[in-house]
């Protein structure tokens, strides 16, 4: 991105499950070149589309150093020995980059209310299928418990950051799926194209306007123009044909 967008104004971030957890990290990372000494040159908004970013305990106390994520977290200025044993793991990484990053920057999380694929990862993640020396986990016993469980940890964080950060929207499907590219199931429900226009709008940017705008007001311009143009030549014909008839009634008049 750096080296192939030199000076953007306007950047719009998507991400699709693991895409999707990660945006807020990638988020920092850009805002953090782009917009340097406290000079907002760029507009960054994001949509995160079925993000599985949930740390259950037992994930936190077995499995995650595994992952090696400090060195990133690190650049993005997070505390991981802080929060690292704290099932509010995630939040606290959203409520930091969102704390760090521009209020006008929007951001939109979505989500179905009932998706599979997150839940599998986060029965697997609490430690439901580890072998007894391991240190087992949480015993979710059937699939309601699982999808109860998981729907409430998820919808509080995402209340929690919301709650906090006035410029984060969410987007529920009521209905059992998870992402695939594009947006491509959140535009299959009515009015998401809209919400997702809202967080996607270009703002002005330190003198710089959305790419719409030099384009609209230029064809404005040309349009007055060629209306001035119209009037001032239908003008001059109405003035030559009234003088002409002028002429020729004098012409007549004439002994």
């Amino acid at each position: 991105i750096f080296k192939n967008f030199k000076k953007p104004t306007h950047i719009a971030l998507t991400g699709c499950s693991a895409g999707g957890t990660v945006l807020p990290v990638a988020y920092d990372l850009i805002n953090s070149h782009y917009n340097t000494f406290g000079v907002r040159a760029v507009q960054i908004n994001t949509v995160s589309d079925s993000p599985v970013y949930l740390t259950p305990q037992w994930f936190l106390d077995k499995s995650i150093d595994n992952w090696n994520p400090w060195p990133i977290m690190k650049r993005i200025g997070f505390n991981y020995n802080k929060w690292k044993s704290s099932t509010d793991y995630p939040t606290k990484v959203w409520d930091h980059v969102l704390r760090r990053g521009s209020n006008r920057d929007r951001w939109g999380i979505v989500t179905h209310t009932q998706d599979e694929t997150s839940q599998a990862y986060y029965e697997w993640m609490s430690g439901a299928y580890a072998d007894d020396d391991d240190g087992g986990g949480r015993n979710l016993e059937g699939d309601d418990a699982v999808s109860s469980q998981w729907w409430y940890e998820l919808s509080t964080s995402i209340a929690t950051i919301e709650k906090k950060h006035h410029n984060v929207k969410d987007w529920y499907i009521e209905e059992d799926g998870h992402c695939s590219f594009g947006l491509y199931y959140p535009l299959q429900t009515d009015g998401f194209a809209s919400w997702a226009g809202n967080i996607f709008v270009e703002n002005k940017i330190l003198g710089h306007t959305a790419p719409s705008v030099p384009l609209f007001l230029t064809a404005m311009i040309a349009a007055a123009l060629l209306a001035l143009g119209i009037f001032f030549s239908t003008s001059k014909k109405r003035e030559i044909e009234l003088d002409g008839g002028d002429l020729l009634k004098n012409k007549d008049q004439t002994p």
